[in-house]
């Protein structure tokens, strides 16, 4: 006797808007990160912490799709936007426990994101742009926490001017080159936690562009295996 089991539902691919949109913002993101860089340091931090926001806020406009973890998300990103400012917070603190909430709230958009990439059958231009947009919010993820890091250890991070002190567009950079593995050496980890951490983003980027090609050469050969069958039927 056979026993159907409820089988679990298969959860939809990136829509247009998660993709297309987020990319697009992303590449707002590297356009105003070096023009802030001009600006007082509590301006520009102000504006890369509201544009990584704003990325995020359009990752989880799905929220129905996902239920209570995407909602989860959702009220963690909230509780960062609005603990700024807040009188029950102490001012020295605010800033790390921010960044440490939204840094949960992007880590599990970006695992509910990569699980949604692995779902896609085909290869389209919207399943390639929500995989470069998973990537580059991985350094975007690391940056959260290297800014926590230094917040409360102050000193992990260094940058080779002179009496320069680190600031989150320092660390939004160190982030991006380390993922690269370019190491310039203008920013480097001082502590044994930093260059843990580190290190751990460079396995991590290199380990998603590994698995991110795999899944594009497995995708395509299915489709030419399958064309390959069509053509052979009479």
């Amino acid at each position: 006797m056979e026993i159907d089991l409820p089988r679990r539902p298969a959860l939809p691919q990136f829509s247009p808007l998660e993709s297309h949109g987020v990319l697009v913002l992303l590449s707002i993101q590297f356009l105003f990160a070096p023009v802030v860089l001009l600006r007082p340091v509590g301006l520009s931090a102000a504006g890369l912490h509201a544009l990584y926001h704003l990325v995020l806020f359009v990752f989880l406009l799905d929220v129905a799709a996902h239920g209570a973890q995407l909602a989860a998300a959702a009220v963690l990103v909230a509780a960062s936007i609005a603990i700024r400012g807040t009188t029950l917070v102490p001012a020295v603190h605010q800033l790390w426990i921010a960044d440490a909430l939204s840094a949960t709230a992007l880590g599990l958009v970006l695992w509910l994101a990569l699980k949604r990439f692995f779902v896609g059958d085909r290869l389209t231009p919207t399943l390639i742009s929500g995989a470069i947009s998973l990537y580059i919010l991985m350094g975007v993820l690391w940056t959260l926490c290297y800014s926590v890091l230094e917040a409360l250890q102050p000193g992990s991070f260094a940058t080779s001017s002179e009496g320069a002190g680190v600031s989150v567009q320092d660390l939004h950079y160190f982030s991006y080159v380390t993922m690269m593995t370019l190491g310039y050496g203008d920013v480097v980890p001082r502590t044994p936690l930093a260059r843990s951490l580190a290190l751990f983003e460079t396995l991590a980027g290199q380990m998603f562009v590994v698995v991110v090609l795999g899944r594009v050469v497995g995708i395509q050969a299915s489709v030419d295996r399958s064309g390959a069958t069509e053509s052979a039927t009479p």
